[in-house]
Order: structure tokens, then sequence, then C-alpha cells
């Protein structure tokens, strides 16, 4: 059991960014989007750690952080040039990220939907473009070896941000308000007391 192999392993663990995913989906919508493409946005540089009480697993804690203008679209349909030219209009006019240069998560509670697994939906707040709001996010856990594994897929709405969806050309280019945030996290046993 997920629960049972949790005792004997480190209650703090540190994430590890080079084998984790974040990947932000954004979908394409308009009289144009036969013509156009979705985007994968993925940042470069985030971090965060995950604190876990085999006794309170309710209590269960994460804290994310991601500099915001280090999202980068991945979308593989795109010329190198057009997947800059989409970063340039998401740092500039979507994040406005020297306004907001980061984006935090932090939840403090897990509602489990199964008393024998880590599984069940985070609660929290999310920061995004100097806004902040609660969120659940849906995630499921398992220990592999010593390293503690996490994914799952939230949909968020740019507009409950503040955030004012792409919209060009009349309307004919436009990207929908919801986003979905897909993660695959790979943690490891935080050194020196806790995690970091």
């Amino acid at each position: 059991m997920v629960i049972a192999a949790l005792l004997l392993l480190a209650s703090d663990w540190t994430i590890d960014p080079a084998r984790s995913k974040v990947v932000v989906h954004v979908y394409k919508k308009g009289a144009a989007k036969a013509f156009l493409h979705d985007h994968e946005m993925v940042p470069d540089h985030w971090g965060g750690k995950i604190s876990f009480d085999p006794a309170h697993p309710e209590t269960t804690s994460v804290d994310l952080t991601f500099q915001a203008d280090s999202l980068h679209d991945q979308e593989t349909a795109l010329s190198e040039n057009d997947r800059k030219k989409v970063d340039e209009e998401t740092r500039k006019n979507v994040l406005e990220v020297e306004k907001y240069p980061t984006i935090e998560l932090k939840a403090d509670k897990l509602t489990r939907e199964k008393t024998d697994a880590l599984e069940g939906k985070l609660e929290g707040t999310l920061t995004l473009h100097g806004q902040t709001h609660p969120v659940s996010v849906p995630v499921s856990a398992a220990v592999e070896g010593s390293e503690l594994h996490a994914h799952g897929k939230a949909p968020l709405k740019q507009t409950d941000f503040g955030i004012k969806p792409i919209s060009k050309a009349l309307g004919t280019i436009q990207v929908k308000d919801g986003v979905d945030v897909e993660f695959e996290l790979v943690a490891t046993p935080a050194t020196g007391g806790g995690a970091r």
C-alpha cells in the first residue's frame, strides 16, 4: 500500500525539475482555427517541495514556484520562429512577466478518495498574474523505490486571474479561455532535515 510504504520514507521531499514535467495546454478557437495549432507551454525554471505526514495524510502540502518568463511553447507542429513569437506574445501580453514574474501554487490539504492511497484533490491557492485564488488539483501519487511520483491534470480559466485570452484579426485567431495544466512530478527525500 502507498501509505504503508511512505511510513518508511522521508516525510519531506524535493521535486526534481529535470525529471518532472509541467505542461500548460492552450487550445485554439475562432474562425481560422483549422489553420492554427494548440500550444504546449512548458516552464524551464521552476521547483518545489512536498511534505507528507503519514499520521495525517490530509495535511499533505505542496509548494511550487515558477518563473513566468521561462514558459516556452513546445508545440512541435510550429516552426522554431513561430514558437518564439508565441513565447514573446505570452510574456508581454498574456502573463505580463515584468509586472508578475512568478507563479506560485501553495496547497496544504489533501482530500483523499481512497483511505489506503495518496490520491484525491489538493486544496490550496494559485497566484498567477498578480491574483491569488483557491484551486482544487486532482492528484495521484505512488512510491517507486525511494522516490515519490505524482501526476494529475487541472483545468483553469485565464479570465479568473485577470488574463485576457489572445484574440486577433477581429476574432478569427483566438485561444480558449480554459487551459489544462498537466503535471508529472518526481520527488526525492529532502536532505538536511527537511525539504527546501
